[in-house]
């Protein structure tokens, strides 16, 4: 962990920004050179801004204050721009957005930032207009295989985050990305504004897909496999206390293209059974009408196998429980479900299936993360009634 030069001595920070730390050269030569970049005073009080607002750049080094009190740096490493957005956002969908954007952080705090409490630091992105005013709002639309949360302990005062933002209106040149750090104890960090280079600089992301659309997906070990996501539904099921409830089913295919060419480790690859592919996987489903991201089946849930079924003589079991590992050439399908919430009061118009790859993460380092085509991997498909023929006489 780097530790960070101070020039003045540091005051207490009520909210857990106090101490000092040794001098690091590198630390201490960059602290100057923002302290001259960006006109801060330094004086035995702290580190006080001497404009009433600083712009950063894409990519700057930025630092995290606190009262006056230098708690870390951050920086950008990545900025997407996806075609996913928000539609839980009630002004981007009356304005027509059908973008948002995701941002890549690396943080990097003083070694006595909160650790005798365990805290959780976060961050949140806005966008903001020429005046200050908020245009955009934090906003989660995918799985990006970073959180936006951390907590703190000797081994994480050093890693990154992301964050998304929707904004609410379009983009113009005066628009500004504006950070936001906090913590679970209740502190809130000096606000950090970026200037519009970071959105005219930003790659261009995933958008969403369809019914039946297959995404090849590449493994840091070299392997290949497609999934799709198709025939959603929302219906009556029977639970197995033999009530009727609401369940979102659905189905995924996965199929083993190429078999790995890397000596990598992914828990997703079977050595003991000659590399062959599990075929399960983490799919968070979502709905217009209610925020919770969905990620238990009901295995036990039965649906009506005729579409004048009303005995549960006319039910069947359907959610497939049984990991099958596949070998390369081969391919699988499931069937799965997830129970419609209480507080769904709608039914939807569309959902949204956002598929989560924690092997990968695990078998790979940050770097190799932001290169995986797996990221913002999110379905958006129209459900549909089953067609179901009527019980014979």
């Amino acid at each position: 962990m780097k530790r960070f030069a101070l020039l003045f001595l540091a005051v207490l920070c009520l909210t857990g920004c106090s101490g000092t730390t040794k001098a690091d050269d590198k630390r201490k030569e960059s602290i100057e050179q923002r302290n001259t970049t960006l006109s801060y005073e330094i004086s035995n009080q702290g580190i006080t801004d001497s404009k009433k607002e600083i712009t950063f750049n894409y990519k700057d080094e930025m630092p995290i204050m606190c009262n006056g009190v230098l708690c870390g740096y951050a920086s950008i490493k990545q900025c997407e721009k996806l075609g996913i957005w928000d539609w839980y956002n009630k002004e981007a969908e009356a304005n027509n957005i059908r973008t948002s954007y995701t941002i890549n952080l690396q943080y990097d705090l003083r070694d006595d930032i909160g650790l005798e409490d365990s805290r959780t630091f976060i961050c949140e992105a806005f966008t903001i207009g020429a005046s200050g005013e908020l245009t955009g709002e934090p906003c989660c639309v995918g799985w990006s295989g970073f959180s936006s949360d951390v907590v703190l302990f000797n081994d994480t005062l050093m890693g990154r985050l992301e964050v998304g933002v929707q904004p609410t209106s379009k983009l113009t040149k005066s628009t500004k990305l504006l950070l936001r750090f906090s913590d679970s104890k209740g502190t809130v960090y000096d606000d950090i504004i970026v200037g519009n280079s970071v959105f005219k600089n930003a790659k261009k992301g995933p958008s969403l897909l369809t019914k039946n659309e297959k995404s090849v997906i590449k493994s840091v070990n070299g392997a290949k496999y497609f999934i799709t996501i198709k025939n959603p539904s929302v219906e009556e099921q029977l639970k197995s206390t033999g009530e009727l409830d609401d369940f979102y089913s659905f189905e995924y295919m996965i199929g083993y293209l190429k078999k790995p060419t890397k000596n990598v480790d992914v828990a997703k690859f079977d050595e003991y059974k000659k590399m062959k592919m599990s075929s399960k996987l983490v799919v968070g489903v979502s709905s217009q009408s209610d925020k919770k991201i969905l990620y238990n089946n009901y295995p036990k849930a039965k649906r009506f196998i005729y579409s004048n079924s009303v005995d549960e003589d006319d039910t069947e079991y359907y959610v497939a429980t049984k990991d099958v590992y596949l070998g390369r050439g081969a391919q699988a399908t499931y069937t799965d479900n997830r129970r419609v919430p209480s507080t769904a009061t709608t039914k939807p118009e569309y959902l949204r299936f956002r598929v989560e790859f924690p092997e990968e993460r695990a078998a790979r380092t940050d770097d190799e993360m932001m290169k995986f085509n797996g990221r913002f991997i999110v379905y958006q498909i129209a459900p549909e009634e089953r067609k179901l023929d009527a019980k014979p006489e």
